[in-house]
């Protein structure tokens, strides 16, 4: 559990709170590995906020409010 300032960016208060690995695309930066785990060839790192998975990625929320931010390991499909 991590508690940031409001208004700040959620992938830079991550980066902020814990070692991050992301890789870059073209939708922006997309997180590969927490805390020293990778994600491998058969999952990925899901983001969840507020018990939903995540409709935009980690750096598109602006931590305004009150936002659960989860990550899950799970297996690509």
């Amino acid at each position: 559990l991590f508690v940031v300032e409001k208004g700040a960016n959620a992938l830079q208060a991550m980066k902020d709170s814990v070692e991050v690995q992301t890789q870059e695309s073209s939708f922006g930066e997309f997180v590969t590995g927490i805390a020293g785990v990778q994600a491998d060839t058969k999952h990925y790192w899901a983001l969840y906020v507020d018990g939903k998975y995540a409709e935009k990625g980690i750096g598109d929320y602006t931590l305004d409010e009150d936002l659960a931010v989860e990550w899950r390991l799970e297996e690509i499909k």
